[in-house]
Protein backbone atom coordinates (compact mmCIF):
# COMPACT_ATOMS: atom_id res chain seq x y z
CA UNK A 1 0.00 0.00 0.00
CA UNK A 2 1.22 2.95 -0.81
CA UNK A 3 2.39 5.15 2.63
CA UNK A 4 0.63 8.05 2.05
CA UNK A 5 -2.55 6.31 1.54
CA UNK A 6 -1.73 4.12 4.65
CA UNK A 7 -1.36 7.24 6.36
CA UNK A 8 -4.53 8.87 5.49
CA UNK A 9 -6.58 5.26 6.32
CA UNK A 10 -5.09 4.74 10.16
CA UNK A 11 -3.30 8.64 10.84
CA UNK A 12 -5.29 11.14 8.70
CA UNK A 13 -4.77 13.47 11.83
CA UNK A 14 -1.13 13.42 10.23
CA UNK A 15 -2.02 15.10 7.25
CA UNK A 16 -5.28 17.36 7.86
CA UNK A 17 -5.80 20.03 9.98
CA UNK A 18 -8.44 19.73 12.70
CA UNK A 19 -10.76 21.90 11.59
CA UNK A 20 -10.92 19.98 8.81
CA UNK A 21 -11.14 16.79 9.86
CA UNK A 22 -13.75 18.06 12.51
CA UNK A 23 -15.95 19.31 9.70
CA UNK A 24 -15.72 15.77 8.09
CA UNK A 25 -16.49 14.14 10.88
CA UNK A 26 -19.61 15.98 11.50
CA UNK A 27 -20.71 15.42 8.68
CA UNK A 28 -19.91 11.90 8.35
CA UNK A 29 -21.68 11.48 11.75
CA UNK A 30 -24.86 13.06 10.51
CA UNK A 31 -24.89 10.84 7.37
CA UNK A 32 -24.70 7.96 9.35
CA UNK A 33 -27.32 8.55 11.76
CA UNK A 34 -30.20 9.28 9.44
CA UNK A 35 -29.08 5.55 8.12
CA UNK A 36 -29.00 4.45 11.25
CA UNK A 37 -32.35 5.32 11.71
CA UNK A 38 -33.59 3.42 8.16
CA UNK A 39 -31.05 0.33 9.39
CA UNK A 40 -32.54 0.31 12.70
CA UNK A 41 -29.39 0.52 13.96
CA UNK A 42 -27.78 2.02 17.65
CA UNK A 43 -24.38 2.65 18.39
CA UNK A 44 -24.99 2.73 21.90
CA UNK A 45 -21.59 2.76 23.34
CA UNK A 46 -18.18 3.29 22.67
CA UNK A 47 -17.43 0.15 21.01
CA UNK A 48 -20.64 -1.19 20.91
CA UNK A 49 -23.58 -1.31 18.98
CA UNK A 50 -26.92 -3.31 18.49
CA UNK A 51 -29.94 -3.92 16.03
CA UNK A 52 -32.87 -3.69 17.13
CA UNK A 53 -37.01 -3.60 16.07
CA UNK A 54 -37.18 -0.05 15.39
CA UNK A 55 -35.39 3.02 16.11
CA UNK A 56 -36.38 6.91 16.36
CA UNK A 57 -35.01 9.34 14.46
CA UNK A 58 -33.50 11.23 17.30
CA UNK A 59 -32.06 8.07 19.32
CA UNK A 60 -29.28 7.53 16.76
CA UNK A 61 -28.10 11.62 17.51
CA UNK A 62 -28.45 11.19 21.29
CA UNK A 63 -26.43 8.05 20.66
CA UNK A 64 -23.56 9.43 18.91
CA UNK A 65 -23.43 12.49 20.36
CA UNK A 66 -23.32 11.26 23.97
CA UNK A 67 -20.54 8.51 22.75
CA UNK A 68 -18.58 11.28 20.74
CA UNK A 69 -18.68 13.96 23.87
CA UNK A 70 -17.85 10.83 26.31
CA UNK A 71 -15.22 9.66 24.10
CA UNK A 72 -13.16 12.82 23.41
CA UNK A 73 -13.41 13.76 27.28
CA UNK A 74 -12.04 11.04 28.45
CA UNK A 75 -9.48 10.65 25.66
CA UNK A 76 -8.73 14.17 26.62
CA UNK A 77 -8.09 13.48 30.07
CA UNK A 78 -5.91 10.42 29.64
CA UNK A 79 -3.58 12.70 27.01
CA UNK A 80 -3.58 14.96 29.98
CA UNK A 81 -2.05 12.54 32.00
CA UNK A 82 0.90 12.26 29.61
CA UNK A 83 1.27 15.53 28.37
CA UNK A 84 -0.43 18.73 29.89
CA UNK A 85 -0.49 20.32 26.64
CA UNK A 86 -2.99 18.00 25.14
CA UNK A 87 -5.80 20.01 23.80
CA UNK A 88 -9.86 18.90 23.74
CA UNK A 89 -10.47 19.97 20.19
CA UNK A 90 -8.04 17.34 18.76
CA UNK A 91 -9.61 14.87 20.97
CA UNK A 92 -12.98 15.58 19.40
CA UNK A 93 -11.44 15.10 16.15
CA UNK A 94 -10.19 12.12 16.79
CA UNK A 95 -13.69 10.78 17.92
CA UNK A 96 -15.62 11.87 15.05
CA UNK A 97 -13.00 10.50 12.52
CA UNK A 98 -12.32 7.29 14.13
CA UNK A 99 -15.88 6.23 14.63
CA UNK A 100 -16.54 6.18 10.83
CA UNK A 101 -15.86 3.01 9.78
CA UNK A 102 -17.25 1.40 12.83
CA UNK A 103 -20.65 2.94 11.30
CA UNK A 104 -20.35 0.84 8.26
CA UNK A 105 -21.75 -2.12 9.82
CA UNK A 106 -24.72 -1.04 10.22
CA UNK A 107 -25.47 -1.90 6.15
CA UNK A 108 -25.44 -5.57 7.27
CA UNK A 109 -29.04 -5.42 8.62
CA UNK A 110 -30.46 -4.24 5.56
CA UNK A 111 -33.96 -5.49 5.89
CA UNK A 112 -33.44 -6.07 9.63
CA UNK A 113 -31.05 -9.04 8.19
CA UNK A 114 -29.27 -9.38 11.27
CA UNK A 115 -31.82 -8.80 13.96
CA UNK A 116 -33.76 -11.34 12.45
CA UNK A 117 -31.03 -13.89 11.91
CA UNK A 118 -30.02 -13.02 15.79
CA UNK A 119 -33.39 -13.66 16.96
CA UNK A 120 -33.75 -16.95 15.03
CA UNK A 121 -30.61 -18.47 16.88
CA UNK A 122 -31.71 -17.28 19.95
CA UNK A 123 -34.80 -19.04 19.51
CA UNK A 124 -33.44 -22.43 18.32
CA UNK A 125 -31.26 -22.21 21.02
CA UNK A 126 -33.97 -21.65 23.98
CA UNK A 127 -37.06 -23.57 22.73
CA UNK A 128 -37.31 -26.43 20.18
CA UNK A 129 -36.98 -24.64 17.26
CA UNK A 130 -34.08 -26.32 15.59
CA UNK A 131 -31.21 -23.91 14.70
CA UNK A 132 -30.57 -25.94 11.51
CA UNK A 133 -33.79 -24.57 9.58
CA UNK A 134 -31.38 -21.55 9.34
CA UNK A 135 -30.11 -21.59 5.71
CA UNK A 136 -26.28 -21.71 4.97
CA UNK A 137 -27.12 -18.14 3.26
CA UNK A 138 -28.06 -16.58 6.41
CA UNK A 139 -25.11 -18.42 8.44
CA UNK A 140 -22.89 -17.06 5.81
CA UNK A 141 -24.05 -13.84 6.58
CA UNK A 142 -23.44 -13.82 10.09
CA UNK A 143 -19.68 -14.92 9.68
CA UNK A 144 -19.55 -11.93 6.89
CA UNK A 145 -20.54 -9.59 9.92
CA UNK A 146 -18.51 -10.97 12.27
CA UNK A 147 -15.44 -10.84 10.27
CA UNK A 148 -15.95 -7.73 9.47
CA UNK A 149 -17.37 -6.65 12.82
CA UNK A 150 -13.81 -7.42 13.84
CA UNK A 151 -11.89 -5.94 11.23
CA UNK A 152 -14.05 -2.77 11.39
CA UNK A 153 -13.22 -2.60 15.35
CA UNK A 154 -9.51 -3.04 15.02
CA UNK A 155 -9.17 0.01 12.66
CA UNK A 156 -11.87 1.92 14.55
CA UNK A 157 -9.43 1.59 17.56
CA UNK A 158 -6.31 1.72 15.63
CA UNK A 159 -7.72 5.34 14.56
CA UNK A 160 -8.80 6.13 17.79
CA UNK A 161 -5.15 5.01 19.51
CA UNK A 162 -3.16 6.68 16.63
CA UNK A 163 -5.23 10.22 16.70
CA UNK A 164 -5.00 9.91 20.91
CA UNK A 165 -1.05 9.25 20.49
CA UNK A 166 -0.76 12.05 18.48
CA UNK A 167 -2.64 14.80 20.09
CA UNK A 168 -0.86 13.94 23.90
CA UNK A 169 2.77 13.37 21.80
CA UNK A 170 2.72 10.09 23.66
CA UNK A 171 6.27 8.24 23.92
CA UNK A 172 5.83 5.97 27.12
CA UNK A 173 4.54 3.11 28.13
CA UNK A 174 1.94 4.89 29.83
CA UNK A 175 0.23 6.51 27.22
CA UNK A 176 -1.26 2.80 26.01
CA UNK A 177 -2.76 2.32 29.62
CA UNK A 178 -4.13 5.44 30.04
CA UNK A 179 -5.70 4.92 26.38
CA UNK A 180 -7.08 2.13 27.64
CA UNK A 181 -8.85 2.85 30.58
CA UNK A 182 -10.12 5.99 28.94
CA UNK A 183 -11.89 3.50 26.01
CA UNK A 184 -13.37 1.41 28.79
CA UNK A 185 -14.36 4.11 31.08
CA UNK A 186 -16.08 5.69 27.88
CA UNK A 187 -18.03 2.57 26.99
CA UNK A 188 -19.42 2.33 31.14
CA UNK A 189 -20.05 5.59 31.39
CA UNK A 190 -22.03 6.47 27.46
CA UNK A 191 -24.08 3.69 28.31
CA UNK A 192 -25.24 5.15 31.55
CA UNK A 193 -25.94 8.14 29.80
CA UNK A 194 -27.81 7.00 26.99
CA UNK A 195 -30.00 4.82 29.39
CA UNK A 196 -30.25 7.92 31.59
CA UNK A 197 -31.24 10.20 28.83
CA UNK A 198 -33.50 7.68 27.06
CA UNK A 199 -35.83 7.14 30.54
Amino acid sequence: MNPMNKTILYNPFQRFQTSILIIAGTIGTIIFCILSYYFETRFDGAIDLHFVNGVEIYQPFIDNIAVIITLSISLFLAGKMVNRKTRFIDNLSVSLIARLPFYFLLFFNYDSSIYKLSHALLEGISSTHPVADISNSKILLLLAFTIAGLLLLTWYITLLYNGYRLSCNAKNNNAILYFVIALIGSEIISKLLIHSISL
